[in-house]
């Protein structure tokens, strides 16, 4: 498997050493690039953050990652979808940001004095298809978009500290944002 890396025809369907296995990044150096460049997102969840409301990632091309421009900020309870413009080449990675907004408004029943609650965040897990500003569906997403020669590629859930290792068949693997790039033994 170390002598494959990087060869994505090594690793096929009818090779029973490779029918459970995910190749994922091999050096260290870049997997710590990658890390560094999805941690301008802190984590924290806020909705006023900007860093914590817009995705960050970039492309591992001949070897060497090479970050890209963030994405647009969006805003919590009214885009609820944030967007990064990536190459189509190499290996692709991106955040989902971590930004979460909850509300509690009082309804009309104002005898019974209801209040409905309701977060806004960002989905964790790759996107297949997304919905436009009217609501329709629109095949754009990470998985939909993903590499067809079967690279696989990376989303960086900052919310929920995963890392999402996906192709064009859908996601692969998870993995604890924390070992992704020190693997725990």
């Amino acid at each position: 498997i170390v002598s494959n890396n990087g060869k994505i025809e090594s690793f096929t369907p009818d090779c029973i050493a490779y029918r459970n296995c995910i190749e994922i990044e091999g050096k260290i150096s870049n997997r710590k690039e990658m890390v560094s460049i999805v941690g301008k997102d802190n984590g924290k969840k806020s909705p006023t953050d900007p860093n914590n409301n817009r995705e960050f990632g970039g492309n591992i091309i001949e070897g060497k990652v090479i970050e890209s421009e963030p994405g647009a900020v969006s805003i919590l309870g009214v885009d609820n979808k944030a967007a990064i413009n990536l190459p189509t080449t190499g290996i692709r990675f991106h955040s989902h940001p971590s930004g979460k907004k909850h509300e509690s408004t009082k309804q009309a029943n104002q005898v019974m004095g209801s209040y409905e609650e309701s977060d806004a965040d960002f989905k964790n897990a790759p996107s297949y298809k997304t919905k436009d500003n009217n609501g329709r569906e629109v095949e754009d997403g990470d998985i939909f978009t993903a590499s067809k020669d079967g690279r696989i590629g990376y989303v960086f859930a900052r919310r929920n500290d995963t890392v999402y290792i996906y192709n064009k068949t859908g996601v692969l693997a998870t993995l604890p944002h924390e070992y992704f790039v020190n693997f725990k033994k």
